[in-house]
């Protein structure tokens, strides 16, 4: 599994195209390599106060509505976990869109970035945070994990134009099978430049 931070603009430039190509490519193409038809896929979508933690991310009052969003996906073959992720939206930035809130249209031709468009929202910067832990013994067993392998955590921040934090995606990955890829475009200097 290849996490690359080039997925960002692939996903954004994705959110314009016709529902058709939308729905053709998404995150278990672009991480696992495999189309999401091959895997048990399952989503969970419901409300919960922001609590302290993404109060914080998201400078808000802990009891802010938050739209959580969590995503699965197994092996068919062996019932072992390829994927999971779950995701946190200030409910009344998507409450404007119903179909935004209910899990039966999961997976969304588009994902998360034509999610928001459909409300007027666009990212314009993302930011990952990656950390690492030693899995616990039901972790290890929902990924197959040989011992010894810690678990990667990436929490993905999604901000728009105006510097809002608009979603939180925290996603486990195990170790073994993974890599991270971060590709950071850089400025170009300005034309005269002195040595």
């Amino acid at each position: 599994m290849i996490r690359s931070s080039e997925r960002h603009q692939i996903e954004k430039d994705l959110a314009l195209k016709p529902e058709a190509e939308r729905g053709a490519i998404g995150e278990a193409e672009t991480n696992l390599n495999m189309s999401i038809g091959a895997q048990r896929f399952s989503s969970q979508y419901d409300q919960v106060e922001a609590g302290t933690e993404l109060a914080k991310v998201f400078g808000v009052e802990p009891t802010t509505l938050m739209l959580r969003r969590q995503w699965e996906a197994t092996d068919p073959n062996t019932d072992l976990r390829l994927s999971w992720s779950v995701s946190h939206i200030p409910l009344d930035i998507v409450q404007g869109n119903p179909a935004l809130l209910d899990p039966n249209n999961e997976p969304w031709p588009g994902g998360t970035q034509h999610q928001l468009s459909t409300v007027g929202v666009e990212i314009m910067k993302m930011v990952d945070e990656v950390t690492a832990r030693m899995p616990t013994t039901v972790e290890a067993q929902l990924w197959g994990l040989p011992e010894g392998v810690p678990l990667i955590f990436c929490r993905r921040i999604s901000i728009d134009a105006d510097g809002r934090v608009i979603e939180t995606s925290d996603a486990d990955y195990p170790a073994d099978r993974t890599e991270l890829h971060f590709v950071t475009p850089l400025r170009p200097w300005p034309k005269k430049r002195q040595a």
